[in-house]
């Protein structure tokens, strides 16, 4: 939560608080959550809506803090909302804000909590320092507060000058325990915490949704140097964070400061703070105090926010701090100074004496992570800016493209879409581009906002990447050499040019000084094997010269300190290289680095990303089965694939269904002679089968013309050639065909990321109709049986639900079929029922009576609760179940024991290495 002057709510000094600055949130005023009424929003945080609130039992203010319903579902933010419940309530402090209970009413999860009226100190300190020994009297409340905390085995972890409130009577409140964690055994200092601690427990710079200035750097500015890089904490970060806000309130201005957060962590991580700003009438044992505390070696530092307590307790047992100065202390007081003072000058002894003769100052330990970025894809969508300091990666299967600080909890969500892939940054890592489901690149600021286009990529993209000059070269999957485009957008001007060989140059990477890139001479085909015919390659982009550098290897990174990394069918490898010659030295032997990875990125600063395939398998071994009505599964006998979207024909003898891997087709299974038959042979992709009403056709989408989904159809017997139905710039996908057979729906995405419903003519004219095209997202439309209605997936309520329209006069109705949300509809060969997905994954179905012209819905209830693939909420292009002809089985998609469970991501791991560009240095040397 985020603390201010009302309640919870604050932005930094250059951002004065403003109620009509807060975003929309769930509850409104008169919302009753049990006994309590809300009655004003406070603010929002990365872990919930924060309210003011009337107890109508016990008749007094109080503050609720409630999950936001949009990951009210998130088990992980339930978890860390039970977790900050359970940090308060085991504190009992008068400076800390108190904990009364937990609200759960109409599936909302509240906290009740003490409403601290009075400002924050951001609020006090932006009309100048605060008084000397004001400042130390709330210092001394502050410390107080995480002693009693430390005592109960609790860091706060985000203790900053907006999470500390002080109340008219001068009682000092600490709030925001939301990031709390308990003490580990072994603390900072142990090498062997360092593997059981994630990025992801650093404090949060920022929620996806608020990037204000004020906040973004908010926290940066108070973080300790080992939180900064990443490690494991103990109650020592605290201190440092207690010593910052101290010589803040002294001074108005942050010890550590900068205009973004890389040069805030840069100062946290490099400078000393500059205690010449202090008042005069600071004490000298108050400038020691902020030395230890403010020490960047953790065994320089206090150790124990009581030893500071006591020597703030000795400058108030002695009388007015400001007085202090220039007075004599008595001699207890004068031996706690020199007590501290001399275990100060042993600690830096020590520790500086360790330094020297245990490592060489340059040496810093790498340290390796596993990170949990959910939903994460894998293929080329994972990459970090050259300073290291941002991951982005391609998460929700496609739909978004997220921007995660390494400093951060959560990661930030700045591009949406359908199918969006191979993200690449800018040098000055302030743009992102991405590839969407039609092939388009386009571009987005890190920080977000809209994205915009750059240009369109024939033939399916394969890696780019931006120069200095502020210019992208791309690779595509069309067999044109690289492509070069202006940042800003325009035409695509060839910089290489084939040899004939059947290989492409695709999966540019730039090198230091951006006028030379590395990229891979690569198999034309998807999925190259890794053999000789593949080369990791430099061009001189001045010049047009190329030099092979490894032969057999693919996506070759450069590695600060001279090195190249490739990936050789899995593998990583590196040699030494010669970045201003582009040049490997001959008779160079490989060094195994020791991972296998989807897909890997080297920041300028020597930091490594990979992702890890997944050791079982990338779900190959999914199988079709029948499920009866009670829930009980009857093995179909089709040899197990990576199946994707069945349809069933409308005799009930066959199935169509697309297969990824090595052959992204459609197939046919037929049941009575158990056999599985390719469909289409092109070596595109081909999803998403349809079937014509007669059974004698089906429909599909493939990208077999220009790398852009569009739709075909073919005899079903396999004999005719493939026919296009539509020439869309954006891609599409059949989704039904109308009982007469004369229309075919499908759904389109839109140029800002959204989701069309659309029909095309099949009589010949193939003239394009739109169905449904509003703000919201429509899509998976399928026509009932009568061909009278049309059942669609919208979020137009603010959630997937199930809705129907007459068809094809969209416009003159409308009915929503589910409230609690509803996903992939599918009707009924009677008419007379819909089945779908609920949110949970559970198949439903809900009775459905169109008697005289009148549509209505009966009750929902559920089939069976085992969950299939295709039941989660991903980015399918299409449905990924289908009913039998007498409505009593459904064909569901299963994963295999052993394998991925139903639904799961296949993507493997995400490992961060800091300081892998000297772990290299190191390797390299060895060998």
């Amino acid at each position: 939560m985020l603390s201010g002057r009302n309640g919870y709510y604050a932005f930094s000094r250059s951002r004065r608080y403003n109620p009509t600055q807060l975003p929309q949130l769930a509850l409104k005023p008169g919302t009753r959550l049990g006994p309590y009424e809300i009655t004003a929003p406070l603010g929002v945080g990365g872990m919930g809506e924060v309210y003011r609130a009337t107890d109508t039992v016990l008749k007094r203010q109080v503050a609720l803090k409630v999950l936001p319903p949009e990951v009210a579902d998130d088990p992980e933010r339930v978890a860390r909302f039970q977790r900050e419940a359970e940090v308060l309530a085991s504190l009992n402090h008068p400076n800390i804000a108190h904990l009364y209970g937990i609200e759960k009413s109409n599936g909302t999860l509240a906290l009740t909590m003490e409403l601290v009226e009075g400002p924050t100190i951001v609020e006090r300190i932006a009309k100048g320092p605060l008084p000397v020994n004001e400042s130390l009297s709330i210092a001394r409340q502050i410390a107080e507060a995480l002693e009693a905390a430390h005592e109960r085995g609790i860091i706060h972890r985000d203790l900053k000058p907006a999470n500390i409130k002080v109340r008219a009577d001068g009682t000092v409140k600490v709030l925001d325990f939301g990031l709390a964690k308990p003490i580990e055994a072994g603390g900072a200092g142990q090498a062997g915490a360092a593997g059981r601690e994630s990025l992801s427990m650093s404090p949060t710079l920022t929620s996806p949704a608020r990037t204000m200035l004020g906040i973004v750097l908010g926290t940066a500015a108070y973080m300790a140097p080992e939180q900064a890089k990443g490690k494991p904490v103990d109650q020592r970060a605290d201190i440092w964070a207690f010593g910052c806000v101290l010589f803040e309130m002294l001074t108005a201005r942050r010890a550590f400061g900068g205009d973004d957060v890389t040069e805030t962590i840069t100062s946290v991580l490099r400078d000393a703070p500059d205690l010449s700003l202090l008042p005069a009438a600071v004490p000298a044992h108050v400038h020691a105090i902020l030395k230890g505390c403010l020490e960047k070696d953790l065994q320089r530092r206090w150790r124990n926010i009581g030893d500071v307590r006591l020597l703030l307790d000795r400058e108030f047992a002695t009388g007015n701090a400001a007085d202090v100065a220039g007075r004599s202390r008595p001699g207890a007081e004068r031996r706690l100074l020199r007590t501290a003072v001399i275990l100060l000058a042993i600690t830096t002894a020590l520790a500086v004496g360790a330094l020297i003769i245990r490592r060489p100052a340059d040496v810093r330990p790498v340290v390796r992570f596993r990170l949990a970025l959910p939903g994460r894809d894998l293929g080329q969508s994972l990459t970090i800016t050259p300073d290291g300091s941002k991951l982005i990666y391609v998460g929700d299967r496609g739909r978004r493209l997220y921007v995660r600080p390494m400093d951060s909890l959560e990661p930030v969500e700045i591009a949406t879409g359908v199918i969006l892939t191979q993200p690449s940054v800018s040098p000055n890592g302030q743009w992102v581009t991405f590839v969407d489901e039609s092939t388009r690149l386009r571009k987005v600021p890190t920080s977000g906002g809209p994205s915009s286009l750059v240009t369109q990529l024939d033939g399916g993209a394969r890696g780019a990447t931006w120069l200095t000059d502020d210019t992208i070269i791309v690779g595509t999957a069309a067999r044109t050499g690289l492509l070069r485009v202006s940042a800003s957008g325009g035409p695509l001007t060839p910089i290489t040019t084939l040899d004939g060989s059947g290989l492409d140059h695709v999966w540019p990477e730039r090198l230091p000084g951006g006028r030379a890139v590395l990229f891979s001479i690569d198999s034309a085909a998807r999925g190259a094997s890794g053999d000789d015919s593949q080369q990791a390659a430099a061009l001189n982009v001045d010049t047009g010269r190329i030099t092979t550098l490894v032969r057999g290897g693919s996506r070759p990174r450069f590695v600060a300190g001279g090195y190249l990394a490739y990936m050789a069918r899995g593998k990583a490898f590196a040699v030494p290289f010669d970045v201003d010659d582009l040049a490997v030295p001959a008779g160079t032997t490989p060094v195994d680095l020791g991972f296998e990875a989807g897909s890997f990125a080297v920041s300028a600063t020597g930091t490594l990303v990979y992702a890890t395939t997944n050791p079982t398998g990338d779900d190959d071994n999914r199988s079709l089965v029948w499920v009866d009505r009670s829930g009980r599964e009857t093995p179909i006998a089709a040899p197990a694939r990576s199946y994707q979207y069945p349809q069933i024909s409308p005799d009930g003898t066959r199935v169509a269904v697309s297969s990824l891997g090595e052959m992204n087709d459609s197939w046919i299974w037929h049941f009575g002679a158990a056999t599985l038959t390719r469909f289409t042979l092109e070596s595109s992709v081909e999803t998403a089968p349809v079937w014509t009403p007669d059974g004698k056709r089906i429909v599909f989408a493939s990208d077999r013309a220009g790398g852009i989904f569009n739709l075909w159809w073919q005899p079903a017997d396999g004999t005719g050639s493939a026919e296009r139905l539509t020439a869309s710039s954006i891609a599409v996908f059949p989704t039904s065909v109308s009982p007469d057979g004369k229309q075919a729906v499908y759904w389109s995405s839109t140029p800002t990321g959204g989701r069309d419903v659309m029909m095309v003519a099949l009589d010949g004219s193939r003239q394009v109709t739109p169905l449904l095209q509003t703000p919201a997202d429509e899509w998976y439309g399928v026509v009932s049986p009568d061909g009278r209605w049309l059942a669609y997936e919208s979020n137009s309520s603010g959630q997937p639900n199930v809705h129907v329209r007459p068809f094809p006069t969209t416009d003159q109705g409308q009915w929503q079929v589910t409230t609690g949300g509803g996903r992939q509809p599918l009707w009924s060969q009677d008419g007379k029922e819909l089945f779908f997905f609920s949110t949970d994954g559970t198949v439903m179905h809900v009775p459905i009576s169109s008697e005289k012209g009148r549509f209505s819905v009966g009750t929902a209830a559920q089939l069976f609760g085992t969950r299939y693939y295709g039941s989660e909420p991903t980015a399918l292009v299409g449905r990924t179940y289908d009913v039998s002809p007498d409505g009593q089985r459904l064909l569901m998609i299963k994963s295999e024991p052993g394998r991925n469970p139903a639904g799961a991501s296949p993507d493997g791991d995400v490992v961060l290495v800091l300081n892998w560009a000297g772990d290299l240095t190191r390797l390299m040397q060895k060998r």
